[in-house]
């Protein structure tokens, strides 16, 4: 056999299979086994459901150039726009396919993000990685809310997967910044809080400028949005920041309530990583530290409070945390298999003006009612908020 030959079937097994495997079991050492069973259990947890907005979504996207809305309360749903124009680009008519599309969005970012590990992390430590980032919430919330989030999440996994082209990311952040900017400027910004602190620029000028570039390109995307929604007269009476504004004291009073559980949701059982990260008191853990009181400290104007920590921390874990080598070396695998225990034990947590646990009895019910006639599932016509009423 050539050297050539020899090499090539070499990278083709460590492409494939975990040259550090976290189980002895020959099935769970090729990568998108462990990470598919670990993923599905996730679903499995935390349910799947859609946006309890969806509606309004579709509405848009059947004329995205005018405002739907009379109720000046509802009209900052229009400035999550961009994946509701795509559903109109793409011609879809109905609820359905457009719920459909958000399905496709969801599982395109799960499928980048295994790749994104699989091309980024060392692959010493790809097994650990591949469980960690499918027990991370966000990726969980993007099924338990199909909808905008879904679009939103896919938008970020896209930048992590062309961190090395700045003139690409621009491009990226334009879109995130026409769906969703608030969400995104702020994952973005803690990011870049995160690579300032961290230092050692030499080493890392391509990631840290796509990092800047990325943040360009979302206040342009948020600029266009801006002249696009003037051109047509389209009115916003009240943006997300003035509402945030004004439930600030609703706000601060469900922290004081629920506090620990809208922590707790940001990571789960990953905080054990974070703070196992933060004790060994190096630059990374210092700026990991720093950069997450951005979204720690963005909560106190949402109502939606575990959606919005889980996703715009979700940058900064991702590449401070989930794939910073040296702080995945510090974790053994039996602190890993540790973590996964505990995940497999303790129920999933949901915040969103008060606590819900998992969709997936509601799920349940409501598929075996449209498929079998049955009154499992009430109002089956208008049944977004079901698992949330």
């Amino acid at each position: 056999m050539s050297k050539k030959i020899y090499k090539n079937k070499q990278r083709v097994k460590t492409d494939k299979y975990l040259t550090s495997p976290i189980f002895a079991s020959k099935f769970l050492s090729k990568k998108a086994n462990l990470f598919s069973i670990t993923f599905l259990i996730a679903l499995v947890k935390s349910g799947i459901w859609v946006f309890p907005a969806i509606y309004s979504s579709f509405v848009i996207s059947q004329q995205p150039f005018k405002q739907p809305f009379s109720n000046p309360a509802d009209q900052y749903l229009m400035t999550t726009w961009f994946s509701s124009y795509f559903a109109h680009i793409l011609g879809i008519k109905t609820l359905a396919s457009f719920i459909f599309l958000h399905f496709v969005f969801a599982f395109s970012a799960v499928y980048l993000l295994f790749r994104y590990i699989r091309k980024n992390v060392d692959l010493s430590e790809q097994g650990k990685s591949i469980l960690l980032f499918a027990m991370l919430p966000a990726v969980s919330t993007i099924f338990y809310w199909v909808g905008m989030d879904s679009f939103t999440l896919l938008v970020m996994v896209l930048f992590l997967n062309i961190r090395k082209l700045p003139y690409i990311t621009i491009f990226i952040g334009t879109i995130g910044g026409l769906h969703h900017f608030e969400i995104l400027f702020t994952s973005a910004a803690s990011l870049c809080v995160f690579e300032i602190i961290r230092g050692n620029f030499k080493s890392r000028v391509k990631e840290v400028q796509s990092t800047f570039s990325f943040i360009v390109g979302i206040v342009l995307g948020k600029i266009f949005l801006i002249f696009i929604f003037r051109a047509h007269d389209v009115v916003i009476s009240k943006n997300r920041v003035s509402i945030g504004l004004d439930g600030l004291k609703s706000n601060l009073d469900l922290i004081s309530k629920f506090g620990l559980l809208i922590y707790w949701s940001m990571l789960g059982v990953i905080w054990f990583v974070l703070v196992n990260a933060l004790i060994k008191r190096n630059r990374d853990s210092l700026a990991l530290f720093l950069s997450l009181l951005i979204p720690v400290f963005i909560v106190f104007f949402v109502r939606d409070s575990s959606r919005v920590i889980q996703l715009t921390s979700f940058l900064t874990i991702a590449v401070g945390l989930l794939s910073n080598k040296k702080i995945l070396e510090e974790i053994s695998i039996k602190q890993t298999k540790l973590i996964l225990m505990f995940w497999l034990l303790i129920p999933w947590v949901w915040v969103w003006q008060r606590v819900f646990g998992s969709s997936t009895l509601f799920t349940i019910k409501y598929v075996i009612s449209r498929l079998f006639s049955s009154d499992l599932a009430p109002w089956t016509n208008n049944i977004s908020m079901w698992p949330f009423s």
